[in-house]
């Protein structure tokens, strides 16, 4: 709404931090759609499970509506620099909270682009580099009269023969920047591949400008769906620019980045850990990583790290994380829980259960002032803690844990994920001893 898109621009994070935390205390009583919800009990479904749906319900609304106003406000000007990075790494982590994994990494990685071109004062944040933003379906309003503009435009060229000339391509580069920024995923993909035609036929792909259109190519066909596509173009565009001496600038990091969530998400750790190392440097280098985006950046390298089984040096990138959170007041949010449990993950993996038992409480009591124990996330982290607890010989305390993790993954309908059925295992071997 105009009112959302107003606060956001005022106040920022401030403003979706208060509202998701008033959504986590909401009742079935106070909720929309109550007769819904009293259908459900009846039917003997558990006030739980029905109060985990209101939850989810309201703060998946909140936050996707959040994010569209965030792209609108982006693509307007009127949200840009520091908060405009330090708004979209507090959005992305809640995103990944409600499940939408996919949006929350292309939101993660949009804080970490701006916050590096705010540093470097680069003038490719806007224009034809596009946003990682690929779910916008309609978050931009009044593109109707501009797209008939510029598709009149091109129509214009391909009767005169123009096409392939720089003015050609910039309609082309101008099209299908408006189609992404309007939900068009279709429209976008078919602008740019001509424009990588044109340039390839004209000897001018093997460009910086050329590593750009094969960059934004990788991320519409990512958005889309084709994973291994997008992946094969941002391949093609790092080549480019390690051919024309470009890989090591603002625009390069940001491919670099795109290629170490894209492998990460393949499950290639030591491929997006590579691509992860060399991004560090350049955010290093301008003062970037200091910041809440460059502590997503410090813990996507401590995952990657985990899951190559190098514990220790995960740790100690979670530490460097954890330190930045803590400078920038960003510790006490859903990052900040996420990046704590990592924590206790990795102390758990190199023998120390007792310190990870006190990382895990620190992400419990931040789930609980936020109210997203009750989440797949916290029935994760109370399994964690149940799993430590017993390996510290607490078997009650385990016993307690487990059993409340189990009811929280019944809760959210996640007791049948990996996860899932690993606290059962767990449980039914405790319980059994």
């Amino acid at each position: 709404s105009a009112q959302l898109a107003r606060e956001l621009a005022r106040i920022g994070g401030a403003a979706v931090a208060g509202a998701w935390s008033t959504m986590g205390d909401m009742h079935v009583e106070r909720a929309p759609g109550q007769e819904d919800y009293a259908k459900l009990l009846a039917e003997g479904i558990g006030l739980p499970v029905v109060q985990a749906m209101v939850t989810r319900q309201m703060q998946t609304w909140l936050i996707t509506a959040c994010e569209g106003s965030v792209r609108r406000l982006l693509a307007s000007g009127e949200l840009d620099g520091e908060p405009a990075a330090g708004l979209c790494d507090l959005l992305g982590w809640l995103l990944r909270e409600v499940g939408l994994y996919h949006r929350a990494t292309a939101m993660l990685q949009d804080g970490l682009q701006l916050a590096l071109h705010v540093s470097s004062r680069s003038a490719t944040a806007s224009g034809c580099f596009l946003s990682s933003m690929g779910t916008a379906k309609g978050s931009s309003s009044d593109q109707e009269a501009p797209l008939q503009a510029l598709d009149a435009a091109r129509r214009t060229h391909e009767r005169q023969g123009t096409l392939e000339t720089p003015a050609g391509v910039a309609v082309l580069l101008s099209i299908g920047a408006a189609r992404w920024m309007s939900g068009d995923q279709e429209g976008a993909l078919e602008a740019l591949v001509e424009v990588r035609r044109i340039r390839a036929d004209t000897h001018a792909l093997e460009t910086a400008e050329g590593a750009v259109v094969l960059r934004n190519i990788g991320v519409v066909k990512w958005a889309k769906g084709d994973h291994e596509g997008g992946l094969e173009a941002y391949l093609e565009a790092r080549r480019v620019r390690e051919l024309t001496g470009s890989l090591h600038t603002p625009e390069g990091v940001v491919l670099l980045l795109n290629i170490g969530f894209a492998r990460a998400d393949r499950g290639d750790s030591s491929g997006a850990l590579e691509a992860y190392e060399q991004a560090r440097h350049l955010y290093e280098a301008l003062a970037t990583l200091e910041t809440p985006s460059g502590a997503t950046l410090l813990t996507s390298m401590g995952v990657a790290l985990g899951n190559r089984g190098d514990q220790a040096a995960a740790a100690r990138a979670y530490a460097s994380a954890r330190r930045v959170r803590e400078t920038t007041g960003t510790l006490a949010s859903s990052a900040g829980a996420v990046l704590l449990r990592n924590v206790g993950v990795a102390l758990a993996a190199t023998g120390a259960p007792g310190k990870a038992l006190e990382a895990y409480a620190e992400a419990r009591r931040l789930r609980e002032q936020m109210g997203t124990l009750h989440t797949a996330a916290g029935a994760n982290l109370l399994s964690n803690i149940g799993v430590a607890r017993a390996e510290c010989g607490d078997r009650r305390g385990a016993l307690e844990a487990m059993r409340k993790a189990k009811r929280v993954y019944e809760s959210t309908g996640t007791v049948h994920t990996p996860n899932g059925k690993m606290l059962l295992k767990h449980l039914a071997s405790l319980e059994a001893a």
